[in-house]
């Protein structure tokens, strides 16, 4: 199903181009009868148009990717030396650098929506992310004690 590169939206629009009288009379002008033909010229092209936004594009458009369209609307940590832990015994004061298949083994607790989208991440080749102090904590505990409530966990790529 097609989306919208500017809002995301499934609610789309194709239609063909037609024959372009703009181009034919410019043709005509040019280059006599022949340039009649010219108002022809991308008249089977396919144009998408978004019914919620009105943004018009190409299939096949080059579209930003999940993890390019979910990072601009987050705000970067730019994380500080003593806030990420460089042992495993050290415990983070703000933030956590995690592994995304760590927190994959958390799926039972973790909010189905952040699970596709740690996969779509994962597969688009990061490893890292960056979460609030003792996040993943709570989500050890919840599933420990086999909670069945799916938390919203927050996070953000981590970039060295």
């Amino acid at each position: 199903m097609p989306k919208c590169p500017n809002c995301g939206s499934t609610n789309i629009h194709a239609d063909k181009k037609g024959f372009s009288a703009k181009k034919a009379i410019i043709g005509r002008l040019l280059f006599g009868r022949i340039g009649l033909v010219g108002g022809a010229i991308g008249c089977n092209k396919i144009r998408l148009t978004c019914l919620d936004c009105g943004y018009e594009f190409n299939p096949g458009d080059n579209t930003p990717t999940l993890t390019e369209r979910v990072m601009e609307n987050y705000e970067p940590i730019t994380p500080t030396v003593e806030s990420i832990p460089s042992r495993p015994s050290q415990k983070a004061t703000k933030y956590q650098n995690v592994k995304i298949e760590t927190l994959l083994k958390f799926r039972d607790v973790i909010s189905d929506s952040k699970i596709e989208l740690l996969e779509a991440m994962q597969a688009e080749g990061v490893t890292l992310v960056v979460l609030p102090g003792g996040e993943l904590e709570t989500l050890r505990k919840m599933h420990e004690e086999g909670s069945k409530v799916k938390r919203i966990v927050s996070f953000k790529e981590y970039k060295p």
